[in-house]
């Protein structure tokens, strides 16, 4: 079969798409407001309550956290830093520096009340977010996703009573 010459009525324009989208404002990130948190100056904050060791802690320290960006950004690369084999690793490693056994016994994902104790939900809080902010930002640990965290979170917490109760017959 004979190749068929393609003359300039039938040839499709070159960079049509391109041109279509060459119109389209794009936003300044700085003046919109798009990505204005990444680029606004906060100042530097140590983070000093470190192991959290009760709800009452992990609640107060989250409306820091949720209110002051400094403190946030601190709780990010503290994470960073503790670092992990792999996702499993670094979620176990980055609630382990973050909590103690003891805030993790009346924490679950949903806040959900288990026998007779109310559990603080995890879902949405502020150090949540944090925390796989920290995790994402490391090279290994970049491709987690949302699912990946929540489950291996609540593992993690689940079993924090269990162990509570193990430690407490083997002192006995």
């Amino acid at each position: 079969m004979p190749l068929r010459k393609i003359t300039d009525h039938t040839r499709p324009t070159q960079n049509h798409n391109l041109k279509s989208l060459e119109s389209v404002p794009l936003p300044n990130k700085v003046e919109d407001g798009v990505m204005k948190m990444f680029f606004k100056q906060v100042e530097q904050v140590e983070l000093d309550e470190n192991p959290l060791t009760s709800v009452d802690d992990y609640i107060s320290f989250n409306a820091e956290v949720s209110s002051n960006a400094g403190k946030c950004n601190a709780l990010v690369k503290f994470v960073k830093s503790i670092g992990g084999a792999n996702g499993r690793d670094a979620f176990k490693r980055a609630w382990s520096f973050v909590t103690t056994i003891d805030c993790r016994a009346y924490c679950n994902w949903l806040g959900i009340k288990k026998g007779a104790n109310q559990k603080y939900g995890l879902k949405g809080t502020a150090i949540v977010k944090a925390v796989l902010g920290g995790i994402k930002l490391k090279a290994s640990t970049k491709d987690i996703t949302l699912q990946e965290f929540e489950i291996s979170t609540m593992s993690f917490f689940i079993r924090a009573p269990d162990l509570i109760k193990k430690e407490k017959k083997r002192l006995l």
